[in-house]
């Protein structure tokens, strides 16, 4: 696997209104930061004046962190936060940005055909690139980085890029240093299998649906609220094999463990296909329309690709409703010191039932094929009529079991 180690010396430095900014990484190499034709931008800027705005980057996405010192980011319309060494902060480069507090801070810029991610490491601290990226590792400190076939030490201050992955592969770091001792920044073209939401850290999945990004959106947090459904059920049966009282659930437990694992599995893959499936949409809404037969191109092309958006979060809603009666199961004949959870499960796959089938809805009115829309309707009716029985019936025998 080949690697650039860029040094510290070698960064190039340019002044801004509120400091000066020691630019790491630019992709492609030929590129140029003042005329914006890059893809990947990582830098450090080390910012001096309270409230200087910051640069235009319209169409690019922007990750930073301090390194030193706290930043107490404003969002003009949108949102602020306080962010110590190492939180992370996710925000459009269109954005009117600025921020309070004197500070070192490191940044990760990609372009609209790219996604990316900015995440601090620990020692022995591990980071996945599924494949098709750019990942590169800033030492915060002396640092090596170990992968399976190789090592490389790097100084503190220094940068090291690998820009030719293309098969799955994980990097780890050993240092002396108990604190984030590297900043791990990754970039990849879009429609790569790089790195799936279902695989991202719980507060960046929560940071990027809070942004303007349009996806992931509701039907993503659906399926995520069904796999956490199947979860919290799944929990509640491991808490009941072997328990004394329950010896005559234990068959059953671990019939409905096995299923709800294969649930649980569907619904986390469908976090991504919805994503990925809107975004398919997105593409057929950017075709040409100048002429007629365009229009007609584009508008068949848009009814189908919502037919595909539509079909993900009706089996999203379809696995969810698998999961009450193990719900129901689980309150029923389970670890009665969990009940609750079960309740919660049940709770969730309603939330994650219903706000899938909400997609469904809206993707329907744009739809131009009667017969699609007819009998997909009938299904969103008879699983909305499946979710509200199931979930209102396991919620009382839940609160009566309470209420002894």
């Amino acid at each position: 696997m080949q690697y650039q180690i860029i040094k510290r010396e070698d960064f190039i430095v340019h002044r801004w209104s509120g400091g000066t900014t020691s630019e790491i990484f630019l992709f492609p190499p030929s590129s140029c930061w003042e005329k914006k034709d890059f893809q990947i931008r990582i830098s450090s800027a080390d910012c001096r004046v309270d409230g200087a705005p910051y640069s235009d980057f319209t169409g690019f996405t922007r990750h930073i962190l301090p390194l030193r010192g706290s930043m107490h980011m404003f969002h003009e319309g949108h949102h602020e936060v306080l962010l110590n060494p190492f939180d992370v902060d996710i925000f459009d480069g269109s954005w009117n940005t600025h921020h309070i507090g004197k500070a070192v801070d490191f940044n990760l810029l990609y372009s609209e055909n790219w996604t990316g991610r900015l995440k601090p490491l620990l020692q022995n601290e591990s980071i996945k690139i599924e494949k098709s990226g750019i990942i590169g590792f800033y030492a915060v400190e002396d640092a090596e980085i170990l992968s399976r076939d190789f090592s490389v030490e790097v100084p503190a201050g220094d940068f090291i890029v690998f820009n030719d992955i293309n098969e799955a592969t994980v990097f780890s770091i050993k240092a002396a240093l108990h604190g984030p001792c590297v900043i791990a920044a990754a970039a990849f073209p879009k429609g790569s299998s790089h790195m799936r939401l279902s695989s991202m850290p719980v507060d960046e999945f929560c940071a990027l649906t809070a942004s303007d990004a349009p996806a992931p959106g509701g039907g993503s947090v659906s399926a995520l609220c069904g796999s956490l459904a199947a979860a919290l059920a799944e929990m509640v049966g491991n808490l009941t094999l072997g328990r004394r009282g329950c010896e005559d659930a234990q068959e059953s437990i671990r019939e409905a463990l096995a299923e709800l694992e294969e649930i649980r599995t569907i619904l986390l893959k469908a976090i991504d296909e919805d994503s990925e499936s809107f975004n398919g949409f997105m593409t057929a809404l950017k075709m040409p329309k100048n002429t007629e037969e365009e229009k007609a191109l584009r508008k068949t092309a848009m009814s189908q690709a919502l037919k595909t958006a539509s079909l993900v979060p009706l089996k999203v809603a379809g696995q969810s409703v698998r999961i009450f009666k193990f719900s129901r199961l689980m309150l029923e004949r389970g670890n009665k010191n969990a009940a609750t959870d079960a309740m919660v499960s049940a709770l969730a796959a309603r939330t994650a039932a219903i706000g899938a089938l909400l997609n469904v809805r809206i993707n329907l009115r744009s739809i131009h094929d009667p017969e699609f829309v007819r009998t997909t309707l009938e299904e969103v009716l008879r699983l909305e009529t499946l979710t509200n029985e199931q979930e209102k019936e396991i919620t009382e025998i839940g609160y009566q079991l309470l209420n002894q």
